[in-house]
């Protein structure tokens, strides 16, 4: 996937090779949810800039254009991206109803694509990982589920901050961004390394940045 395409490439009318990886990840997500039902995914990476928000945005957009309710949650509450994305507001959202009582379709924004909603960010946490941490925090996820077949999380990279590492416990698995010649080696396998540590179910590896047609998503292999 190259990353002079634009952030929203699933909305162009002209199939592009990178239009046909994000419906590749589709069919594979489909094939991994066969024996249970994969109703929450979140998406993190080893460092910033490697392309997750854009794979989740691209991501959801494909799987609510085949017919599924998705909610896209920005819980990256240190530097969220989609409400730049979706040129929506960025609250109210994700700790507006961790934070104070909220109806979740209050902090549902819609898109250009009916069946897809986003929860932004909302105002940015003095103390994110306690927020996150919190019982109302992962009710609110439990919420989101209930009102869509799919929630993808964008998170934090899993180098820098725990907070992607305490939510991958309560998903149904974890997909994991890679941009070669961004960060080394040694990073992915760290940021591999502390979700195994949790028992994060890894669904496969993204690469993004590539020009070709190279399939985008391999199984782990280290």
């Amino acid at each position: 996937m190259g990353s002079s395409i634009s952030p929203l490439i699933t909305m162009d009318r002209k199939p592009a090779y990178a239009d046909e990886s994000f419906r590749s990840i589709r069919t594979q997500l489909d094939f991994l949810s066969v024996p249970s039902p994969i109703k929450t995914v979140l998406v993190t990476s080893a460092v910033a800039e490697s392309g997750k928000s854009f794979v989740a945005a691209n991501l959801a957009m494909v799987m609510a254009q085949s017919g599924r309710d998705v909610i896209l949650l920005d819980a990256d509450l240190r530097r969220p991206q989609l409400h730049s994305i979706f040129q929506c507001s960025q609250s109210p959202g994700l700790t507006t109803a961790i934070s104070k009582p909220t109806l979740i379709e209050e902090i549902l924004h819609e898109t250009p694509v009916s069946q897809l909603k986003i929860v932004p960010s909302g105002p940015l946490p003095p103390n994110p990982v306690e927020l996150l941490a919190s019982a109302k925090a992962r009710d609110t996820l439990d919420q989101l589920s209930q009102h869509a077949n799919l929630v993808i999380l964008d998170c934090a990279p899993a180098i820098a901050v725990t907070d992607p590492i305490l939510l991958s416990r309560y998903v149904d698995g974890v997909l994991y961004i890679v941009r070669p010649g961004h960060n080394s080696r040694k990073a992915d396998r760290r940021a591999i390394e502390l979700l195994t540590q949790v028992h994060a179910r890894i669904l496969g590896v993204v690469i993004n940045g590539m020009r070709n047609e190279a399939e985008p998503v391999y199984p782990l292999a280290y």
